[in-house]
């Protein structure tokens, strides 16, 4: 079928502006992973900007707003508006445990493509359990999210079906501006990873992935 060269890149930009708030910008590009998308080249540009503020010393909210633009998909100029929310609180923070509930609404201006999972409007809601443990100078970490998905198709039919998340995970203790600190995550959901920026998975869809990662200041 031939090959594509194709870029895959992303910045962010934050900015501290006080000891509670946060806000930044982002922008990245990346193929879009299904089989037909692969076939005709089909990539995708995420623009965003967020803010994440510090309520209370153990309630934090951060909100994501952007758009996702496909290009490269013949005949189609589709282009995806989305906000996510995430709210945590850690209830047990000398146990370094917490519940999130997280917030998704997106809208496709050209729905229904062949080549990636398309909806007209997307909705979600979800509540997790989330435990972050240090241990013998490696931090352990595990979370469990379930939830609701609302999906509209672009015929106008709308279904609601589960949706569900896992994590494991351990890196080193990290510190706040010096060292090298890495790790590694087992990684699982039948909702296009719940909280992402990738597009849904649809009916019978699931994956789970290995992440790894390595940070190191300059």
């Amino acid at each position: 079928s031939g090959s594509h060269n194709t870029l895959v890149a992303n910045a962010d930009l934050k900015l501290v502006m006080t000891d509670r708030l946060t806000i930044g910008a982002a922008i990245a590009t990346d193929v879009v992973e299904s089989p037909a998308s692969i076939m005709e080249n089909v990539r995708q540009v995420y623009t965003a900007a967020d803010a994440d503020y510090l309520i209370t010393e153990n309630l934090n909210f951060n909100v994501i707003a952007g758009v996702v633009s496909f290009i490269g998909e013949p005949d189609a100029k589709n282009k995806r508006p989305f906000i996510r929310t995430n709210t945590t609180w850690t209830f047990l923070p000398e146990h370094g445990v917490s519940v999130n509930f997280r917030t998704r609404n997106q809208y496709d201006t050209d729905a229904g493509s062949i080549y990636y999972f398309s909806p007209e409007r997307l909705a979600r809601q979800s509540v997790g359990l989330n435990i972050r443990k240090p241990y013998g100078g490696l931090v352990y970490t595990a979370g469990v999210e379930y939830g609701s998905e609302q999906v509209t198709d672009a015929g106008g039919v709308k279904d609601t079906h589960p949706i569900y998340g896992w994590q494991l995970g351990v890196q080193t203790n990290p510190g706040r501006k010096t060292g090298t600190t890495y790790g590694i995550s087992l990684i699982g959901s039948n909702a296009a990873g719940i909280g992402n920026n990738a597009s849904g998975g649809g009916d019978n869809y699931y994956w789970y992935g290995l992440n790894s990662w390595i940070k190191v200041p300059l």
